[in-house]
């Protein structure tokens, strides 16, 4: 695969593949679920201008074709801009599980959003 190239995101013959238990989504590819889950679920008529990036992103468990991946984003923390009065910098809590339960994806995002000017 071009972008997932380790032979346990590919190869279900490798013997590494097979030793972990069959092929597994890139981490990268789990992280992008969680951006399409966000996008429609609250991002997409949300006022997000662009995002400085993640904190403490962690890959906890595999996820494998046919996994059907929830999970549930939190507030932790919203403030004005010190630099810049037009917006304001929120912090959230990200979980993502599979069917079963398992936690498969943990991190904490920050984006940028528009704020409404002073009246």
């Amino acid at each position: 695969n071009q972008y997932a190239p380790q032979v346990f995101h590919v190869d279900e013959d490798h013997p590494l593949t097979m030793g972990l238990g069959g092929i597994m989504a890139s981490g990268w590819h789990s992280t992008a679920i969680f951006m399409r889950l966000a996008v429609d679920a609250y991002l997409g008529d949300a006022a997000v201008l662009t995002s400085p990036g993640v904190d403490a992103l962690q890959w906890l468990a595999p996820v494998r074709a046919g996994d059907v991946i929830s999970g549930e984003a939190t507030v932790e923390h919203a403030r004005l801009s010190a630099s810049k009065p037009d917006r304001g910098i929120v912090t959230t809590g990200v979980v993502l599980w599979n069917q079963q339960g398992i936690e498969v994806l943990k991190m904490t995002t920050h984006v940028f959003v528009r704020v409404r000017p002073n009246h």
